[in-house]
C-alpha cells in the first residue's frame, strides 16, 4: 500500500539544448530592443513559471496536505494493528485457548477497521488532488472522483460490516469480500495516480504553448529586421520546438489510451502496467524539458542581431 503515495512525475529540470550557438552576434541596439521589450517581458515571465514548475516538486495544497497526513496516520494505525493481530493470532494458533481465541479475535477486527481506514484516507488524498489539479477539465476530474467515491461507498458498507464479527469464521468471511473486491479497488488507486500526473503536465503544456504562441509572434513581427540566414536559424528552433510539442501530444494520448486499459486481478500484473505507464510519462515529460531548452536558446537568439 505505501508504494501507491501519490508522486509528483514530473520532476526533473530543463535542459538547454546541446549544439551551436549563434555566431557572429552582435547585441540589439537600444531602439531594437525597445521594439519588441514588452513582449520578452512575457517570454521570460512564461520561462521562468515554466522552469520552476519542471524543478523536482513535492508540493501540496492545504486540503490535500491534511489529507495527506491523514493518510500517513492511518498507515501507522494498520502497521501497529496488523503487528498486534500477527502477535495475536501466532498465540492462538499455538495454545488454542478461549483467552487466546478471544484476543485474536478482537485484534483481527481492529486490524481490518484500520485497514479500511487506511484505504478510504487514500482515496481521499486522490480526491483532493483531483480538487487541486490544474491540468484537468472539470468533465475528466468528476469522471474519476466518481470513482473514488464508488470506492468510499464500497468501504463504508464493509467498515459497517466489521463491526458485526462475532467469530473468526465472520471475519474471515468479510476479509475474503475485501479481498475478492481488491482489483477494483487497485484499478482504480493507479488510474488515478496516472491521471493526476497527466493534469500535472498539461498544466505545464499549456504555458509551453503560451511560450511558443508568444516567441511566433515575435518572431513574425521581426521577419522584415534580420538577414535571411538568421531567419532561417529562427525557423529551425520554431520547427523543434513544435516537434517536441507534437511528440509530447502524442505521447499523452498513448498514455490515455493505455490507462483506460489497465485490467487485472493481481497486484504484480498491475503494478507492471502502472510502471510501463509511469515511464511513458517521463518520456512526455522529457518532450517539454527538451522543448523549453530549445525556447532559452530561442530567446538567446532573439537578443542578438547580426
Amino acid at each position: 500500500m505505501a508504494e501507491l503515495v501519490y508522486a509528483q512525475v514530473l520532476g526533473t529540470c530543463g535542459e538547454t539544448l546541446r549544439g551551436s550557438s549563434p555566431l557572429g552576434s552582435t547585441p540589439l541596439t537600444n531602439d531594437q530592443y525597445l521594439m519588441y521589450d514588452r513582449n520578452m517581458k512575457v517570454i521570460f515571465y512564461l520561462i521562468f513559471v515554466l522552469t520552476f514548475i519542471l524543478l523536482p516538486t513535492k508540493q501540496l495544497f492545504a486540503s490535500s496536505a491534511t489529507a495527506y497526513q491523514d493518510y500517513i496516520y492511518q498507515f501507522d494505525q494498520y502497521r501497529l494493528a496488523l503487528n498486534n493481530f500477527t502477535v495475536a493470532k501466532g498465540e492462538y494458533m499455538q495454545y488454542q485457548t478461549l483467552l487466546s481465541q478471544t484476543t485474536a479475535l478482537d485484534t483481527v477486527k481492529t486490524m481490518m477497521a484500520a485497514r479500511t481506514q487506511l484505504f478510504r484516507a487514500y482515496l481521499s488524498f486522490l480526491n483532493e488532488k483531483f480538487n487541486e489539479n490544474k491540468g484537468l477539465t472539470v468533465s475528466d476530474k468528476e469522471v474519476y472522483q466518481r470513482l473514488l467515491q464508488n470506492e468510499m461507498t464500497f468501504l463504508q458498507a464493509h467498515q459497517q460490516k466489521i463491526s458485526s464479527i462475532n467469530s473468526i469464521s465472520d471475519a474471515t468471511d468479510i476479509s475474503g469480500q475485501l479481498q475478492t473486491h481488491m482489483p477494483t479497488l487497485g484499478i482504480t488507486m493507479r488510474k488515478s495516480i496516472v491521471e493526476l500526473s497527466l493534469g500535472n503536465m498539461m498544466a505545464h503544456n499549456k504555458i509551453y504553448k503560451s511560450l511558443f504562441d508568444a516567441l511566433l509572434s515575435i518572431t513574425d513581427s521581426n521577419k522584415p529586421k534580420v538577414t535571411p540566414e538568421k531567419q532561417a536559424i529562427i525557423d529551425r528552433w520554431l520547427v523543434q520546438i513544435n516537434s517536441k510539442q507534437s511528440l509530447f501530444l502524442q505521447k499523452t494520448e498513448a498514455i490515455i489510451t493505455a490507462n483506460n486499459a489497465i485490467k487485472g486481478t493481481a497486484d504484480r500484473d498491475l503494478d507492471d502496467q502502472l510502471r510501463t505507464i509511469q515511464k511513458d510519462l517521463l518520456d512526455a515529460k522529457q518532450y517539454l524539458v527538451d522543448g523549453t531548452g530549445y525556447i532559452q536558446e530561442l530567446i538567446t537568439l532573439l537578443g542578438y542581431q547580426d
